[in-house]
């Protein structure tokens, strides 16, 4: 392994995600929480991936962090990578996503696209299948 060029890399993945830690060397178990999910994004950037799977991203992370998670998610998105966001956080939904497929039971009940994602109308289609 080249340690030299791992830790150039970690370095720029504490830079690219703002992580907040002045030692690289610090175990991500001792970070926050928004920060340990910045972590697992950046591990899975540093491989060839295709699509990225997130189940909850933003869970139990403060303001600062969510803001950070969903514009790396942006990021991500636009360099092609296909992300699929699994959440129940309807406006994390909304924010990040063109299409939203509401799975209840295992079936999916109804499919939302980019014009049609809309907080209103997903909470509508929940009380309807409730």
């Amino acid at each position: 392994m080249n340690f030299k060029k791992a830790v150039q890399i970690v370095k720029q993945k504490v830079t690219e995600l703002k992580l907040n830690t002045s030692d690289i060397k610090v175990p991500a178990k001792n970070l926050s929480g928004g920060n340990q999910q910045r972590v697992v994004i950046s591990k899975w950037l540093c491989t060839d991936i295709e699509i990225l799977i997130l189940n909850g991203p933003s869970v139990g992370v403060d303001i600062g962090s969510k803001f950070e998670i969903h514009k790396k998610i942006k990021e991500i998105a636009a360099k092609g990578i296909s992300i699929i966001i699994v959440s129940d956080d309807i406006p994390e939904l909304v924010e990040n996503c063109d299409r939203v497929l509401l799975i209840h039971k295992g079936k999916m009940n109804r499919e939302f696209d980019f014009e049609s994602i809309e907080e209103e109308e997903i909470m509508k289609a929940l009380d309807e299948i409730r």
